[in-house]
């Protein structure tokens, strides 16, 4: 009786898989798949970069003296013209040179006026006839020398009134002041340990942000400032901006000058992105952890902010609130070339390798007809569903289009440079219409695990 029983479990069991075996050949193609969609419109090829920005003229302004800052008349952000008052350094030492230099000029007259009264005297001596010729001589030379004395005296002069313009520091530029890093009672100079000297204009690396930490703390670094920053920093304008990005040396042969580039903001995810064009692509690369970076500058157009509260007041000092500043990090596509109006197929339809559980043989031997005479590095097999079954189409990826132009990929999808016989043929009349999308092929991208029947494996093993 036991035996019996065991004789019909093991029946039911193959009469079970026989079942699913027979139900999963008659319709598993057609379930369970994942589908792209073929797209007909235009495709371009992109290089991707990060970009900082910086203005396009920035002027970097420096004391030309040395000296302790005094008074700070300007504060970041607000506008200034040239020449007006940022900051002004002690100027009693430069009193004293002053008060100096006129009181040299002074003498130096004097002694001009007697030089002068002197030699006029031998020459009336001499004109009387007592005089000789070489106390005369010796007369004009002492003049003389008295004249160059008073000369120089009043050279020193003019330098000491110009060091006393010195110590109240003007704005070499008409700008926006971008970055201040001044208090009362700090010590200045000309260069501040950055290398340049004066009050000056010109790109410059952006400056560190106050209160960095230093190997050796002083005692403004606790107050979160440091001797050796930049005073000031004013930015002729931040309309016009320049976008500076490092291309990777496998994409700088792609990028050049006069290209499009598109770029976004982090900082403002609700802004549509901004358009630029490459001026400049450096010919000296920039090597980071062993890999070459080549620079490229992107102008740009700055906007404002757009205001969504009426009632929210206006910035004050005339400040500007721009969606783009200095030292902004931005995310850049440079558009090295557009394909108009072409055929492209999603970079997943291209990878996916279809199981030959899924293969008809008569899907089989289209896809050996198809391929017969074809370089398999430049076609592709796309699969599709085609009455419930699997189907083969090709489509031509690699080498050149008509025209004699490669294909553009860019990333999600590829350039189709040309279909089989067959898709071209269902274009042709019209079965595929390049305006209507619901008459594309679907690639598959995706299918289940195939199904297997009790006999592939046994389930019950007997000793």
């Amino acid at each position: 009786m036991k035996r019996l029983l065991l004789v019909l479990v093991v029946l039911g069991l193959v009469a079970a898989g026989t079942a699913a075996w027979i139900s999963s050949n008659s319709n598993g193609a057609e379930k369970d798949f994942s589908f792209d969609e073929v797209k007909y419109d235009s495709i371009s090829e992109v290089v991707n970069a990060t970009g900082i920005v910086k203005p396009r003229e920035v002027a970097l302004v420096f004391p030309r003296l040395p000296g302790i800052v005094e008074e700070i008349y300007a504060h970041i952000g607000q506008k200034v013209a040239k020449g007006d008052p940022l900051f002004k350094i002690d100027s009693e030492m430069t009193k004293r040179n002053l008060e100096r230099a006129q009181a040299a000029v002074e003498k130096t007259k004097k002694l001009e006026n007697v030089a002068k009264t002197a030699w006029e005297k031998q020459k009336d001596v001499q004109n009387r006839g007592y005089g000789s010729d070489r106390d005369v001589l010796e007369a004009e030379a002492r003049y003389a020398a008295a004249t160059e004395a008073v000369k120089e005296a009043e050279s020193g002069l003019t330098q000491a009134k110009l060091a006393m313009e010195w110590t109240t520091v003007k704005a070499p530029i008409a700008g926006i002041i971008i970055e201040k890093n001044l208090y009362i009672g700090q010590p200045v100079g000309p260069s501040a340990t950055v290398g340049s000297g004066g009050s000056g204009g010109g790109a410059a690396s952006m400056p560190s942000i106050p209160g960095g930490s230093s190997s050796t703390p002083s005692v403004s670094s606790f107050f979160g400032m440091s001797e050796a920053k930049i005073p000031f920093i004013i930015a002729a304008n931040l309309e016009d901006l320049e976008i500076y990005t490092q291309i990777p040396q496998g994409d700088i042969g792609k990028v050049k000058a006069g290209l499009p580039a598109q770029f976004t903001v982090d900082a403002f995810p609700d802004e549509k992105a901004f358009d630029g064009q490459i001026t400049e692509v450096h010919l000296m690369p920039m090597n980071v952890l062993g890999t070459n970076f080549y620079p490229a500058v992107i102008k740009v157009k700055n906007r404002r902010v757009a205001q969504t509260d009426t009632n929210a007041p206006k910035p004050a000092d005339n400040q500007e609130n721009w969606v783009l500043r200095p030292g902004m990090t931005v995310n850049v596509d440079i558009t090295r070339e557009t394909h108009n109006n072409v055929w492209m197929l999603p970079s997943a339809a291209l990878s996916f390798t279809l199981d030959d559980y899924y293969i008809k043989q008569e899907a089989r031997q289209e896809l050996e007809k198809k391929l017969k005479g074809k370089n398999p590095s430049d076609w592709k097999t796309v699969w599709i569903l085609r009455n419930k079954m699997a189907w083969p189409i090709l489509a031509k990826i690699g080498g050149k289009n008509d025209q004699g132009r490669p294909g553009i990929n860019s990333g999600n999808y590829v350039e189709v440079l040309k279909w089989d016989d067959e898709m071209k043929k269902m274009i042709d009349d019209k079965t595929v219409k390049p305006e209507d999308p619901k008459t594309y092929p679907k690639p598959i991208i995706a299918a289940p695990q195939p199904k297997q029947s009790i006999f592939d494996k046994p389930i019950l093993k007997f000793s």
